[in-house]
């Protein structure tokens, strides 16, 4: 993986045979350019298909996976970028999340090329900004809103449960008794609402807390005893499948 830190924003590029992320979330915004292959992605539930030069753009929260790209650019920005930099108000949101535009396929591909051969750190941070003016320009013009359902009272009270219990065991049963529906109804409810059933829906706000914690130095295996995870393998499985890239190595790059 290919990595450059910016100020509010980074860039990860990664190649392999068939990258595969499993169902996470990030607090920032996410910009991802398929350059090469052809990436089938879920957002909140709904699958997108995103060939080779489509731009797939996510907003903070959105429970995202997706498999089949050979080569991803993502750009991340921090939640208040857009504010901090005066180009949107508080809490804008990408109006689509999936776009084709030879002009900003281009402008990936001259960011990728210059993050692989270049030490230009000042001009590669420049090439970045370039390409998120212009799409924020064209792209991000409402404010974000909840998924539709997001505010059912059930919702609210099992992801209050989970988010409680992160670190815990936590049952379908639990979960049924807490809001008086059976375990079928819960899983439906909640897999309407979010995109992902009640424990997986859980172990993406692990990896979520997770990915804080390793900013801020704790260990990994600090971390897994944190976050609900059995023990630093199965951090260290579940971190790469959603993210990928080891918990140990994400924690060096975040520290620069």
């Amino acid at each position: 993986m290919r990595w450059f830190q910016g100020e509010g924003l980074r860039l990860a590029m990664q190649r392999a045979d068939n990258i595969r992320y499993d169902p996470h979330t990030h607090d920032e915004y996410v910009i991802s350019c398929n350059l090469a292959g052809n990436e089938r992605a879920v957002l909140d539930g709904c699958p997108l298909q995103a060939p080779q030069g489509n731009i797939t753009l996510y907003n903070p929260g959105q429970i995202q996976a997706g498999e089949g790209t050979r080569c991803i650019l993502s750009l991340y920005l921090d939640p208040d970028f857009f504010a901090c930099e005066q180009l949107a108000p508080d809490e804008p949101a990408f109006a689509t999340p999936l776009i084709f535009d030879p002009r900003q396929h281009e402008r990936f591909r001259n960011l990728a090329c210059k993050l692989d051969t270049d030490g230009e750190t000042e001009l590669l941070e420049e090439m970045a900004l370039a390409a998120v003016v212009d799409l924020a320009c064209s792209h991000l013009d409402r404010r974000v809103e909840e998924a539709p359902g997001a505010n059912d009272w059930r919702v609210r009270r099992l992801q209050e449960l989970l988010l409680d219990k992160l670190g815990e065991r936590v049952t379908l049963a639990e979960l049924a008794a807490e809001v008086g529906m059976s375990r079928v109804s819960v899983v439906r409810l909640f897999d309407r609402c979010t995109g992902v059933p009640p424990l997986a829906w859980q172990r993406v706000q692990r990896l979520r807390v997770a990915r804080s914690l390793l900013e801020r130095g704790m260990r990994p295996v600090e971390v897994a005893c944190s976050t609900g995870f059995f023990d630093q393998a199965h951090l260290n499985r579940h971190f790469r499948r959603a993210y990928g890239i080891t918990p140990a190595r994400f924690a060096r790059l975040a520290r620069g």
